[in-house]
């Protein structure tokens, strides 16, 4: 099996997430009719431009019962390209975080072995080596390596945030009024952004009434769903649709992020 990799120290991940706010990764969809920009470390969609001629090619398509699907199926199209887009973001994170796992001299490896377990040359030493690791993992695979191992487990500040536990005074403190009804604030708050499950999606639309197009993200601000009306292709152009997509999916990242990030005002009442 593989070994995980290693960490970088706080410093240098400090510099790589800072460059990460402002990096720009691509992707695109296997036949080519859509590309995609997503920015920074949450990975937002920043723009989503499609190849000329697609309206044309997609607008006409229908089922053998005349339903037109081409809407569905441009949909499915540019959800892929976002989706390579995050992901290509997330392994290129990945690999500026983290270190090569050392890897043993396989030379010094087939020395140390006790004779009768040695292969008869290096050579089939090697292919047995590289039989039972299985051959090198794919960037995603690694991350799950990584994760899987507890990569970051030792390096993260450990904070306790059980509401009973922020709501109880320590023994022998008291608090004022002020400071206790901001403990519970906090509480409230933490209790709220707990409830929320790990399913949960966010979903934005361009007009709630009546969308032309609607994104749905998950809590790790994936883009996991892209809907386009049926008659898109008479309601916008092309161009239009590209920034109508990208302000969907910005809304969605931020109705979720709404959802888990805990907010605490001094004064509930200004």
């Amino acid at each position: 099996m593989a070994s995980p990799n290693q960490p970088l120290g706080p410093e240098e991940l400090a510099e790589v997430f800072e460059a990460a706010q402002t990096a720009m990764v691509e992707g695109s969809d296997s036949e080519g009719w859509a590309s995609v920009t997503v920015q920074g470390l949450d990975r937002v969609v920043a723009s989503v431009a499609l190849k000329d001629g697609a309206f044309a090619h997609f607008g006409p398509m229908r089922l053998s019962d005349n339903r037109l699907i081409g809407s569905q199926v441009l949909a499915q199209l540019i959800l892929e390209a976002i989706q390579k887009a995050q992901r290509g973001a997330l392994v290129q994170l990945h690999s500026k975080i983290v270190t090569q796992a050392p890897r043993p001299d396989p030379w010094d490896e087939y020395w140390s072995l006790p004779e009768h377990e040695r292969p008869d040359s290096f050579e089939e030493y090697l292919a047995q080596r590289q039989s039972s690791r299985g051959g090198a993992l794919d960037p995603e695979e690694r991350i799950a390596a990584d994760d899987g191992a507890g990569l970051y487990q030792g390096s993260v500040m450990r904070v306790d945030l059980d509401p009973k536990k922020i709501r109880a005074t320590p023994p022998g403190e008291r608090h004022d009024e002020a400071v206790a009804a901001r403990y519970d604030r906090l509480a409230d708050e933490l209790a709220r952004v707990a409830a929320v499950p790990e399913s949960a999606v966010f979903t934005a639309a361009d007009d709630k009434a009546n969308p032309t197009a609607t994104v749905t993200v998950d809590r790790g601000g994936n883009v996991v769903e892209v809907w386009l009306h049926p008659e898109v292709f008479r309601r916008v152009t092309s161009d239009r649709l590209g920034a109508v997509i990208a302000r969907c999916a910005a809304s969605a990242h931020q109705g979720m992020l709404d959802m888990l990030l805990v907010k605490i005002d001094d004064d509930p009442q200004g």
